[in-house]
């Protein structure tokens, strides 16, 4: 989603469409149609009667969602990685030139830890001698 999905609007001055509301009709349709299939609704049941029922969420949002978890997983990523390097490039300069700088200047700030920095199996000290 990360990829292709830019978001409904362009942010800027004015809210510019992003001319991406044909393919979302398209793909909402496919997901309703699928909801249909296997619920046991007619087709004058109400769309969010659908989504509720088949758990799933309007398009959009959805999407809106999978791009966000994507910025966060960079947060995990170890620091020699060319995407979370670019990542600092941006916050240090603090300008949206895309949308991906867009997404990294919209994180909180929140600790980073190195997952290199030790092994999985290394022993880790227990919670109570971390706590005294």
């Amino acid at each position: 989603a990360k990829t292709w999905w830019p978001g409904r609007t362009c942010s800027g001055s004015s809210q510019t469409s992003n001319r991406v509301g044909e393919h979302l009709e398209k793909l909402t349709k496919v997901i309703l149609t699928g909801a249909r299939a296997f619920l046991p609704a007619f087709r004058i049941t109400p769309i969010p009667v659908l989504y509720r029922e088949s758990g799933f969420s309007p398009l959009d949002i959805e999407l809106d969602r999978m791009a966000l978890l994507a910025t966060v997983r960079l947060r995990r990523l170890d620091p020699y990685h060319p995407l979370r390097r670019r990542a600092e490039q941006i916050a240090s300069n603090g300008r949206q030139t895309s949308h991906f700088a867009r997404h990294i200047l919209a994180l909180p700030n929140s600790e980073q830890i190195n997952p290199l920095q030790y092994t999985p199996w290394h022993p880790r000290e227990s919670r109570e001698n971390a706590q005294a």
